[in-house]
């Protein structure tokens, strides 16, 4: 198994956020995630909760890049940004209740087992009390109505 420690890069800063008895809330990407339902309300929590990236998974052993492709974005004439797919934790201090760990990736291609034991090691480094994992998928629904 990988080393956990060179998968798993904190950022400066990432223990003075201060987390109170945070808890998780997880989504991948990928085929549980079905109008990017789980990831997109991931995303929606780190943008308006205002919270900090603390941590990054390194997406080198854990993703296929021909089948999980990296993002190009313009930042400026002439200049593109790569965005590799990988792990983030993002910390959000609330105010009346206990903290949050947001964490988001694309669901791994490769060493399933590492990835879990590397994203588990980074929520128990930030002292995360529980986990709750969330995702969408597209089911064909029919309500039955009996007339009597």
């Amino acid at each position: 198994m990988p080393d956990p420690n060179r998968l798993l890069s904190l950022l400066p800063d990432a223990d003075t956020l201060g987390l109170r008895a945070p808890h998780a809330l997880v989504a991948f990407g990928g085929w549980v995630d079905a109008g990017s339902g789980g990831t997109g309300a991931v995303r929606h929590l780190i943008t308006n909760l205002k919270s900090r990236k603390l941590a990054e998974m390194d997406p080198e052993e854990f993703y296929n890049f021909t089948d999980t492709r990296p993002l190009v974005s313009i930042i400026g004439a002439g200049e593109r940004a790569i965005h590799w797919p990988r792990g983030e934790f993002h910390g959000a201090v609330l105010e009346h209740s206990s903290d949050l760990i947001l964490f988001v990736a694309p669901e791994p291609n490769l060493k399933w087992k590492s990835f879990a034991a590397v994203m588990l090691d980074g929520l128990q480094h930030f002292g995360v009390q529980s986990m709750v994992c969330i995702g969408s998928i597209l089911a064909r629904c029919r309500i039955a109505a009996r007339c009597g």
